[in-house]
């Protein structure tokens, strides 16, 4: 279940140790890279299997300490709005869920959009900030 996906991506909710990151860090995947796994990953058929695909090619990505944001200078947090070159377990989490369900690069964009915000709509104030209050509702009531 969706539920069962955040915990197992999310786990402790600590960072990994200077050893673990030193021993499996890789770079992180570029656009062009994951526009390329979404090609191979769209023939994949079960959504367990695309969860699997997707969270393989993840492995050794850096842990992030900052995040995603709204992507826009302008906006009140501006990390980017997609980041595939670190993960921390929540982007983790809503990265693989929204590849899992694509077939092209712009079904990702709206899918990571409506696992993020309220309705889709890009804002700080309608961000999931919170799992057990908007996320995983939000989400479920979603499919």
């Amino acid at each position: 279940t969706l539920f069962t996906i955040v915990l197992a991506g999310c786990g402790t909710a600590q960072y990994p140790s200077e050893e673990f990151l030193a021993e499996n860090t890789k770079t992180g995947l570029s656009e062009d890279e994951v526009i390329r796994l979404i090609e191979k990953g769209s023939n994949i058929k079960s959504l367990g299997d695309r969860i699997d695909y997707y969270s393989e090619a993840f492995l050794g990505v850096p842990y992030s300490k900052s995040g995603l944001g709204e992507g826009s200078p302008d906006a009140y947090d501006s990390d980017p709005l997609y980041r595939f070159d670190e993960l921390d377990c929540t982007i983790y989490v809503e990265t693989v869920l929204a590849l899992s369900r694509s077939n092209h690069f712009t079904d990702f964009k709206n899918h990571m959009n409506r696992i993020r915000y309220l309705n889709g709509e890009v804002s700080f104030v309608t961000r999931n900030h919170f799992p057990s209050g908007d996320w995983i509702p939000r989400n479920t009531q979603n499919g």
